[in-house]
């Protein structure tokens, strides 16, 4: 069959497999409600209580309609950046909020997709194919777990997505300003421009001053006692506090290492996790020093997918990144003329299928389809980066 058809048929079936499961959440999404706690205590206490843990579990009481007592506290652990949209949403009623707030991420994702395939099309390429791949995006099952849970992961896509787009077109401190918008996953946003700090040095220059116009917006919503209570639950969800982040189910090393090795605290696994991560960092900053102006997108897909892997915090919804990783590798073949061009797109749209069987299964084989999901995506551009780098080819940045 023509890879063509395949690829249609592929992300129909996820389209499918995707309304089936969104018709099963609750009319209002689970993570939302830590969203929705956010803005009721910005309201009704103040931002600079926002992290306050017992101010959060009692407007979290409210909203259930349930004692302070029988809270298993969901906490707000994430920067403060969207407050000021958070406050006035959580004056409506939580099923109207929620479906406000889909919408608005489902346009963030719409609009970084729009982005990234956005000089996908020429000659070889038509508007069918290219909207297919489009569509291929948006229907990759953490995207879907994203808007059905009410999560702002769409923040993230939208900033790591243009930031690769402007990187593309050698647009270097613009692209280190997109990059800064990934600060809503903080640890996530380092590791990937601490490696431009070795080339192409500009990308990390945008960056810092982005993320340092971020911050200092930030201190002036909460406050310096605010950032203090952040910095506490941090250390509390991270390490070894006793509130739910569901580490277990992380598809990433922190989950396998909690599902797979009896250590004696959450505190020694995320330990470990965090080593591995800081020196998967550190040996990406050396070989981009030795890469130079060589760095290009295929390079930072590849960091990409290290981050969804190894970033210590990571749930199923932050997974949407890899969809980047493979747009990348999609365009890039378009862009120096490979026939197999829609290849990434095809493995991206079987990764999709199989992290959404991981949703429903037990270990081990929740890792098996976790392994497969992430060889389907980064073995392609791999493979690109080994080809261009055995033949000198380098096309731009691109």
């Amino acid at each position: 069959m023509n890879r063509r058809w395949v690829l249609l048929l592929l992300v129909l079936l996820q389209l499918g497999v995707d309304a089936a499961l969104i018709s099963q959440f609750p009319p209002v999404g689970r993570d939302f409600i830590i969203q929705l706690t956010a803005g009721r205590v910005s309201v009704l206490d103040g931002r600079r209580k926002v992290y306050d843990r017992e101010a959060q579990t009692t407007r979290q009481a409210e909203i259930l309609g349930v004692g302070d007592d029988e809270v298993r506290l969901l906490p707000f652990n994430h920067p403060p950046l969207l407050l000021p949209a958070l406050g006035p949403l959580s004056r409506a009623s939580p099923r109207t909020a929620y479906l406000l707030w889909t919408l608005v991420s489902l346009a963030l994702f719409a609009a970084g997709t729009a982005l990234l395939t956005s000089k996908l099309g020429d000659d070889r390429v038509s508007a069918a194919q290219s909207a297919t791949v489009r569509l291929g995006i948006l229907v990759f099952f953490p995207i879907a777990v994203a808007l059905t849970q009410g999560q702002d992961t769409a923040l993230l896509f939208l900033g790591a997505s243009a930031f690769v787009v402007l990187l593309r077109a050698d647009r270097d401190l613009a692209a280190g300003a997109a990059l800064s918008l990934t600060v809503i996953r903080p640890h996530i946003a380092l590791g990937l421009a601490l490696p431009f700090l070795f080339a192409r040095r500009q990308v990390f220059l945008g960056f810092l001053a982005g993320s340092t116009a971020l911050f200092v917006y930030s201190l002036a919503l909460v406050g310096t006692e605010g950032a203090a209570q952040l910095i506490e639950l941090l250390r509390l969800t991270s390490l070894d506090g006793d509130l739910p982040i569901g580490s277990t189910r992380m598809p990433n090393l922190l989950g396998f290492l909690e599902r797979s090795i009896d250590m004696e605290s959450r505190a020694l696994t995320s330990a470990v996790s965090w080593v591995i991560w800081l020196l998967f960092v550190a040996i990406s900053s050396a070989w981009w020093r030795a890469l130079g102006r060589r760095v290009t997108v295929l390079h930072v897909g590849l960091l990409i997918a290290g981050a969804v892997v190894l970033a210590p915090h990571i749930h199923l919804h932050d997974a949407a990144l890899l969809a980047i990783t493979a747009t990348i590798c999609t365009f890039r073949r378009c862009q120096v003329a490979r026939s197999d061009w829609e290849a990434p797109a095809i493995a991206l749209a079987v990764a999709s299928l199989l992290l959404t069987f991981v949703s429903f299964s037990p270990a081990p084989l929740f890792d098996l389809l976790l392994v497969g999901a992430f060889l389907l995506v980064t073995v392609p551009l791999t493979l690109d980066i080994r080809r261009e780098f055995e033949s000198g080819i380098h096309v731009g940045s691109g």
